[in-house]
């Protein structure tokens, strides 16, 4: 696909309103499950109570 067709398609997409809702729904899924991602994140972290000065 050129740059072009990309643009072209990009532009497409946003006039008809895809992107928006793309966006939208992910906000919707995020706001949703952000606390599943926010428990995942917390348990790779190391629990050391122990810092370096």
């Amino acid at each position: 696909m050129s740059v072009g067709d990309y643009i072209a398609a990009l532009v497409r997409e946003d006039v008809g309103g895809l992107r928006q809702r793309g966006l939208d729904a992910a906000r919707r899924f995020l706001d949703e499950h952000q606390s599943v991602f926010d428990e995942a994140e917390d348990a790779e972290r190391p629990t050391s109570a122990a810092h370096a000065a």
